[in-house]
C-alpha cells in the first residue's frame, strides 16, 4: 500500500486582495504611492493620469477603492471623477491633494469621499485612511444617500 501526502499551504491572511486604483498625474507621487500600497499588501488595479484613463480602469470592475488626486493637469478634474465614482461605480474613494484650504476641502466634501489626505502624507495616514474607507464601504452601499441626517451627530 502506497500512501501519498499532499502538502497544502494555507495563507494566514485569507482576506481577499484589496485592489486600489491610483489617479495621479505626477509621476514621482504615483510611483511612491504604488510602492507604498504594494508594501502594505494591497494590489494596484491600475493607475491613471486623467479622468478618461481612470474610467477605463474602473470599467474593468477590478477595483475596490480609488485614490484620486483632486488637481489633475492643474484643474479640479479629480472632483468630477469623485462624482463619477460615487454615482456610477459606488466605490469608496479617497482624495489626495497638496491643498487643505477651506474652499478645496469644501468642494471635495460635496462629492462625499471616504477620506482626504494632504500631500505629503505619512504611510500610517494612508493605511488608516484606506482601512476606514473600506470599513465604511458596506454601510455606504446599504444606504443610498445619507443627506437627510448630514447635520446630525
Amino acid at each position: 500500500m502506497t500512501v501519498t501526502h499532499k502538502l497544502v499551504i494555507v495563507s494566514a491572511n485569507t482576506q481577499p486582495q484589496i485592489r486600489i486604483l491610483i489617479v495621479e498625474d505626477e509621476f514621482v507621487t504615483l510611483d511612491n504611492l504604488r510602492d507604498s500600497l504594494e508594501r502594505c499588501g494591497y494590489t494596484v488595479s491600475g493607475d491613471a493620469m486623467s479622468v478618461q484613463e481612470a474610467v477605463q480602469v474602473l470599467d474593468r470592475r477590478e477595483t475596490d477603492l480609488a485614490i484620486v488626486d483632486i488637481n489633475l493637469r492643474g484643474v479640479q478634474a479629480g472632483l468630477e471623477l469623485g462624482n463619477i465614482i460615487r454615482r456610477d461605480y459606488r466605490l469608496p474613494f479617497l482624495y489626495l491633494s497638496a491643498y487643505s484650504d477651506q474652499a478645496t476641502v469644501a468642494a471635495a466634501a460635496a462629492t462625499k469621499p471616504s477620506g482626504y489626505l494632504v500631500k505629503p502624507f505619512q504611510l500610517l495616514d494612508l493605511q488608516n485612511a484606506i482601512r476606514l474607507a473600506l470599513h465604511q464601504a458596506p454601510a455606504q452601499e446599504a444606504s443610498p444617500e445619507p443627506e437627510a441626517d448630514a447635520g446630525k451627530i
